[in-house]
């Protein structure tokens, strides 16, 4: 990595609800954003959602969406690449 970015350790879960309403899928998006979540990625048209998470491991990430009543297809370790704060414009 080039040092003008800024390399977060995250775990991604993977949520797919199919013939879910968009509607629908926002909403436990929501939920899935407040289960901690670094951040969510809706893609309301494909009825998917995907949660970056800092964790120990996966086996956490789990732990706290099972507590949520949130299912989930995989979860992976990766990488969440931005600029630094500072370098970020409006």
């Amino acid at each position: 990595m080039t040092a003008d970015l800024h390399v977060t350790e995250i775990w991604v879960s993977e949520h797919y609800w199919p013939a879910m309403a968009a509607e629908l899928v926002t909403a436990q998006a929501q939920r899935l954003t407040r289960s901690g979540a670094l951040a969510t990625v809706v893609l309301p048209g494909e009825q998917t959602a995907f949660g970056l998470h800092v964790a120990h491991n996966a086996a956490d990430v789990k732990r706290v969406l099972q507590s949520l009543g949130l299912g989930h297809g995989s979860i992976g370790a990766g990488w969440l690449i931005d600029h630094p704060a500072a370098e970020r414009t409006a």
